[in-house]
């Protein structure tokens, strides 16, 4: 496992891609020529000429290296460069203002953020940098304003200055400064909390005894189940005593001696997974930091990509709840659902530097045991996550089978199974709009990025019938006012058909706010602002189905999923489960019927145990449409559902039989037979083939 100690920002940004140079080593050409260029971008998005203020932004974006130009080497100005020519120039407040104005603004979005993103990254730079951070440390026991300008600074750095303030903090030799460090990491709140939280435990006894106290000060509840480890396993009285103090002022009860701590780490564990907001530390970067400590080299990190940033910190944390109480089968479950979810979240061709040794998570679960799987089957039945879901559905089938769920059964289960018996070269999308021009230019977009379009709809009920014709929708993208979109995206995720579909949701500024209240841990739906770009679109939607359904399968891996849904849907059928309507899933069979490539042995044997009309009929049109062993198939497919549930067909499909079973040499005429003796049909039906008539 790799990891970095954070003493250069330089080794930290090449490893997470954020910049690409920290030098400042551009020609003083270049940059005096970029300086007026930005000049020029802020005039002009301050009187509404946005061409002008494009074009000159662009020209700045231009001497830059990837990702915001395309100069390479020293040639390029970087975003350390570039940040400091602004500054300099005295128009940090001008083109701070400028650059969010521009953003809001569809001809000059995209320039606006490339420039405010280069400005961030490069004052994180300036912030981050270790000589800067050391610099400001020694400022730390200046005059007034060192010390007030070295804080700032410091606290701007966050998680990174955190390396050379602990080190600073356990100098014994210099108490002012240990007293202003203390001071500053209780200051800086989560910044120093999470990093202090992780390395608690491998501290001499001394430092514990003052993390603990520094812990107690900031009020963030995550460091409880770390403060009663080391009350009850710190070395010194010191130690346990600082931690019991800590955790009385954190806790707003006092300190419980027989405290369930595997309970409180599943908690934190808990929060991790839902990605809350308080334990994200930088949650626009690419890249977060796992911490560690090292007797020689002190605090360490490893970035990590944000994407599964969460899953591993909630994957390390219920690992402690679990070394704190083995038997914690909710500790398990966790850990297990976070390493589902890591592998879901993982983007295409990123090797997880912690994860290099590790098996994958289907062998972790499938000797977990069915009573955690179903606790990570509710789970991910009721948080919408369906990748999630159908991962413990497929481990499940492994050890008891669907037709043995019990307290995770729900009517999601078969929609979510229904919706896997797909061709792996289809995905369709719908989209739900009142307005017929927005409509047509997002399915345009979604055209491009690949995806069949069904019919649009204006409504709920509009959406449901376009949709009945196909196995599964992939996407739905509705653009509705705040109000609408509301209602229609609660009655997507209720409705049988959709409650598997991922939905991008597009609404004006107001809407993302009071909407978010509602969807924002909703792992199903993304909301997103109206009069986003078709690159924009296209990258909203690409991150929302990875969330869900993680990379995009092959033809083969699609198709041992779909056999696998095929046989777990049949399974249910004939458990009678009253927990779960497998007729749900007649509509999405019926559909896949017609598909290209499809199943149609696999889907006929479940239509075949489904008490539905749609089921016995399409088995006996599409049986009458195919061939050979096809068509002898489907047919006793036909008759199997007959005996079960009766004549569910219509007369004319009854006279087709009748006739085909007429002509003894025929192809299918035996199978046709036995299905009229299933469906129970009168003797005006036979005696005509007897006679020959």
């Amino acid at each position: 496992m790799k990891t970095f100690r954070i003493a250069s920002l330089l080794t930290f940004a090449l490893a997470a891609g954020s910049m690409t140079n920290l030098t400042l080593a551009t020609d003083a050409k270049v940059l005096a020529e970029a300086r007026e260029q930005v000049k020029d971008y802020v005039h002009y998005v301050r009187i509404a000429r946005y061409d002008l203020a494009k074009s000159f932004g662009q020209a700045v974006l231009d001497k830059m290296a990837a990702p915001f130009g395309k100069v390479e080497g020293d040639a390029a100005i970087d975003p350390a460069e570039f940040a400091k020519l602004i500054d300099d120039a005295g128009e940090a407040g001008r083109f701070e203002d400028s650059s969010s104005r521009g953003m809001r603004i569809a001809d000059i979005e995209s320039v606006s953020t490339q420039l405010a993103r280069a400005y961030e990254l490069g004052k994180q730079g300036s912030a981050r940098g270790a000589t800067s951070i050391d610099e400001n440390i020694n400022l730390l026991t200046g005059t007034q304003r060192q010390r007030l300008v070295a804080r700032e600074r410091l606290a701007e750095a966050g998680e990174y200055a955190m390396p050379q303030l602990l080190a600073a903090l356990m100098n014994q030799s210099n108490p002012t400064l240990r007293a202003e460090v203390r001071q500053l990491m209780v200051d800086m709140g989560r910044q120093a909390a999470r990093p202090l939280q992780s390395v608690l435990g491998s501290l001499d006894a001394g430092t514990q005894e003052v993390v603990a106290g520094i812990l107690g000060d900031i009020p963030m509840t995550t460091s409880i189940p770390y403060l009663y480890q080391l009350a009850a396993s710190g070395s010194t009285d010191g130690a346990r005593r600082a931690a019991t103090l800590a955790i009385s002022k954190l806790s707003g009860g006092g300190f419980v001696g027989n405290a369930d701590v595997a309970a409180q780490f599943r908690t934190v564990a808990e929060q991790y997974l839902a990605e809350a907001e308080s334990l994200t530390p930088f949650p626009k970067e690419p890249t977060q930091t796992i911490w560690a400590y090292d007797a020689a080299a002190g605090l360490t990190g490893t970035p990590v990509n944000t994407a599964v940033f969460h899953e591993t910190m909630a994957m390390q944390t219920a690992k402690l709840a679990l070394k704190a109480n083995p038997a914690d089968k909710q500790a398990l479950a966790t850990w297990i659902a976070a390493d589902f979810q890591r592998e879901i979240q993982t983007p295409a061709g990123y090797a997880h530097p912690m994860m290099a040794d590790r098996a994958d998570a289907m062998f972790y679960a499938s000797a977990a045991g069915s009573d955690v799987l179903q606790a990570v089957l509710a789970r991910g039945l009721a948080t919408g996550n369906v990748a999630m879901a159908r991962k413990a559905i497929e481990t499940l089938g492994k050890t008891i089978g669907p037709a043995q769920l019990s307290s995770a059964a729900s009517e999601r289960v078969v929609p979510i199974l229904a919706s896997a018996v797909r061709d792996a070269g289809v995905k369709n999308a719908l989209v739900i709009s009142t307005d017929g021009e927005r409509a047509n230019a997002i399915s345009q977009a979604l055209r491009t990025a690949g995806y069949t379009l069904l019919s649009p709809a204006s409504d709920i009920a509009g959406a449901d019938a376009a949709a009945a014709a196909v196995p599964g929708v992939d996407l739905v993208v509705t653009a509705l006012g705040p109000v609408a979109t509301g209602e229609t995206v609660k009655a997507l995720r209720s409705s049988p058909r959709f409650s598997a579909s991922p939905v991008l949701a597009m609404t004006d500024a107001q809407g993302l706010v009071d909407l978010g209240r509602d969807f924002d841990r909703d792992s199903m739906v993304r909301l997103t602002r109206s009069g986003i770009d078709a690159a924009a679109m296209t990258e909203a939607v690409n991150q929302l189905t990875a969330a869900t359904g993680g990379a995009a399968l092959t033809a083969d891996e699609a198709s041992a999923r779909s056999t696998k849904a095929l046989a777990a849907l049949r399974d249910v059928a004939l458990s009678g489960s009253s927990a779960m309507n497998v007729a749900d899933a007649a509509g999405p069979l019926v559909a896949a019927l017609g598909a290209d490539k499809a199943d149609l042995r696999g889907i006929g044997s479940v239509l075949a145990v489904i008490n539905s009309p749609d089921a016995q009929r399409a088995l006996v049109d599409t049986a009458m449409k195919a061939e050979g062993d096809n068509m002898t198939a489907l047919l006793a497919n036909a008759a199997e559902n007959a005996r079960r549930f009766g004549n569910l067909l219509g007369d004319s499909q009854v006279r087709a039989l009748a006739d085909l079973a007429s002509k003894p040499t025929a192809p299918g005429a035996t199978a046709a037979s036995t299905l009229l003796g299933a469906l129970n049909v009168s003797g005006d039906r036979v005696v005509p083939m007897i006679l020959g008539k």
